[in-house]
């Protein structure tokens, strides 16, 4: 695009094509390494196969099914994603668990245990496909390689990120998901045929974990395309039909055992669920987490504890991030633009919920990318 290729003929930054080829390689084995290394650490995690019968009886009496058994240990929200995920394979219906977070996510790990014997291996997967997308992403808004591999290496070491290759949340997904449809919005902005398939990863992200995540990413495109390319949001709704379709497919094992009118329902109840949920508990503690690496708990003796997976970068892509909406880089650059709307969207939103450090994930790539786009541009100012 115009801007685009304005940036690219900036003449501040010259790499010719080898330098820019081989910083790009070593940046590229270093997260290779990285992410290699931190595997074989944690690789307890993967190699160990998933004990459904173990963790069926400890989810019988968890927290869970008080008043319906009696009590004896909590279960973890990775192990009690893995058991609905194999359930749900299973056939079994998605609302007889877990029933308040959508199902897809919990459908990939049931497939990674029953072909791998465990969730992890899919988490992976998942993980490295999403440092390929945000290089990809990137690609768009930098003129070299090198530069544009700088936003996957940051996330790639990046304890949240690591965390989430090797425990079976379903936040990965999300954010993979998440940052796939912002992919090929840029694609659809130059050529149409792409817009059914952001439509259809509309309807992945409401079913990845939460539908109230895939209708903030719903609002944030609506008001992007508005602000860039308004011509097209005709077509844009139209082909929203293809993510009401695909919701509903993601829920087809709900409907062997249900009607509309219990889809609906459900929907309700989930909805009641999260308004009843810990509703005394403070708002904008998000910014907290990202800020001073602190999280309040919201339970027990309510204080704050120290995020383990907390990161200097949090901050300095939250500060990167409040400067480019002063410098105005929403009329200046179309790509930053959608990440710093998606960011103010997202963030504003959950500050409103009770909310854990790795909520921050869906926005963590963007973050980079902007964190990296600000210090290139500085660079350039101070080049002039």
């Amino acid at each position: 695009m115009r801007v685009l290729l304005e940036q690219k003929s900036i003449p501040m930054i010259k790499l010719n094509n080898k330098s820019d080829k081989y910083i790009f390689l070593v940046l590229l084995i270093f997260i290779i390494i990285n992410i290699s290394f931190y595997l074989f650490q944690k690789r307890d995690y993967f190699i160990q196969p998933f004990d459904m019968e173990k963790y069926d009886v400890i989810y019988e009496h968890s927290q869970y099914n008080v008043g319906k058994n009696e009590f004896v240990e909590y279960i973890d929200d990775p192990e009690l994603y893995s058991l609905a995920g194999i359930k749900y394979i299973r056939f079994e219906d998605p609302s007889t668990i877990n029933f308040e977070l959508q199902p897809l996510t919990k459908y990939l790990f049931g497939l990674s245990i029953l072909i791998f014997k465990n969730a992890i291996i899919i988490q992976i997967i998942i993980g490295l496909l999403l440092l390929f997308i945000t290089f990809k992403i990137s690609s768009c808004i930098f003129p070299y390689k090198s530069l544009s591999i700088i936003p996957s290496l940051l996330l790639s070491i990046d304890l949240l990120f690591k965390e989430q290759l090797v425990r079976s949340y379903l936040d990965l997904f999300q954010t993979l998901s998440i940052q796939t449809c912002f992919l090929f919005i840029f694609l659809s902005l130059k050529n149409l045929k792409y817009l059914p398939v952001v439509s259809v990863l509309l309807g992945i992200i409401a079913l990845s974990k939460s539908f109230f995540v895939g209708l903030i990413v719903y609002i944030t495109l609506l008001v992007y395309i508005l602000l860039i390319k308004r011509k097209i949001i005709r077509k844009f709704l139209v082909n929203s039909v293809w993510s009401v379709l695909v919701y509903f497919f993601g829920y087809i094992i709900f409907f062997l055992n249900h009607d509309l009118k219990d889809f609906v329902l459900l929907h309700i109840n989930i909805i009641k669920l999260y308004r009843s949920y810990v509703p005394e508990y403070p708002k904008g503690e998000i910014f907290r987490i990202i800020i001073s690496g602190k999280w309040k708990k919201w339970y027990d003796d309510f204080s704050y504890k120290n995020v383990s997976t907390w990161s200097i970068l949090w901050p300095a892509g939250l500060l990167s991030t409040l400067a480019s909406i002063y410098l105005n880089f929403i009329k200046k650059n179309e790509y930053i633009a959608l990440f710093l709307l998606w960011i103010s969207f997202y963030l504003i939103s959950i500050s409103f919920k009770l909310v854990f450090p790795r909520y921050l994930l869906p926005v963590l790539p963007n973050l980079y990318i902007i964190f990296a786009y600000v210090v290139f541009n500085l660079y350039k100012k101070i080049k002039v």
